[in-house]
């Protein structure tokens, strides 16, 4: 014990005598991490709620089930659930990417570098560090590909990065959230995600539904047992209001709750976790530089 207590004290002790070493040590790391919050490119999260859309009103095609088996009627059906889950899928699937990359001023907004204003054309952007990364790549013999105009292809890797969803447990709701470095393009880029996501759906719905009438009218003209005239009827009816639901002005798969919002902090980086960070990494860093100098002096002094 007393041992030990001495082998503290004796490190304290060299730690002390050591401590403008520790403390420049200290402030290099906070100096460099000033400097780091002050070119960092800050990076904002945009939310948007949405919930599944309140499903319709389907108690007449249960209660004729049995009889729409027996009349040979299979009719494909969009449920509020499914479409749901279409929508999440949809989020970052290459046909939505595809449809926001046909927009030209989301494509100008979305990759700046690349548009030339005064030229009105796509160009490659100069950059060392790609410059360096595509000589390192070629000499390794690793796959290098031309510099292309952005694209869908290019819209999807910018949705899988940086478009997450997160689940709300115990709860109907999803967060859908972008990170940006612009906060009000990020608010109008998800509006346009969202928007393109649903319309996509809504309009496989109203294809869907439109075949499905015309078929129930076709066996309807040919059908001449009135429990199954009804069955045709009842679907019938359940398709026109797919129909009309997706005809709507209103969501079809999911129903925001309310507008996107931008975080009114930045998310990444984080200035208090920064300057801890840089505290801590200037003892870790300090401390050792600290003891070896302390059991340099030790060694000098006595070869001295």
């Amino acid at each position: 014990m007393m041992s030990s207590e001495i082998d503290v004290r004796g490190l304290l002790d060299s730690l002390w005598r050591q401590k403008l070493v520790i403390l420049v040590a200290l402030a290099a790391n906070i100096v460099i991490a000033i400097l780091y919050l002050n070119i960092a490119t800050y990076v904002y999260a945009v939310t948007l709620i949405v919930t599944p859309v309140q499903p319709a009103n389907t108690s007449l095609s249960s209660k004729f089930g049995g009889l729409a088996g027996l009349a040979g009627i299979s009719l494909p059906t969009d449920s509020s659930a499914d479409a749901f889950k279409l929508y999440i899928e949809g989020l970052k699937s290459r046909p939505v990417a595809d449809a926001l990359a046909r927009d030209q001023w989301l494509m100008k907004s979305l990759f700046p570098n690349e548009w030339a204003a005064d030229e009105k054309k796509w160009r490659e952007p100069f950059s060392v560090t790609n410059s360096i990364s595509t000589a390192v790549r070629r000499s390794f013999g690793f796959p290098v590909h031309a510099w292309e105009p952005p694209d869908g292809s290019r819209v999807q890797e910018v949705l899988q990065s940086s478009l997450n969803v997160v689940e709300t447990r115990d709860q109907p709701a999803m967060s859908v959230v972008f990170t940006t470095t612009d906060p009000q393009f990020g608010v109008e880029l998800l509006n346009r995600i969202h928007q393109t996501v649903d319309g996509m759906i809504k309009k496989r719905v109203l294809v869907r539904a439109s075949d499905s009438i015309a078929y129930l009218q076709k066996k309807l003209q040919r059908e001449a047992v009135a429990d199954y005239r009804q069955v045709l009827i009842d679907q019938e009816a359940q398709q026109e209001q797919l129909r009309m639901m997706a005809s709507a002005s209103v969501s079809y798969a999911a129903d925001p709750f309310g507008t996107p919002t931008a975080s009114r902090y930045p998310v990444s980086p984080r200035p208090l976790y920064v300057m801890a960070f840089a505290l801590v990494l200037g003892l870790v860093v300090g401390i050792p530089i600290a003891l070896a100098r302390n059991g340099w002096e030790k060694h000098r002094r006595g070869n001295a």
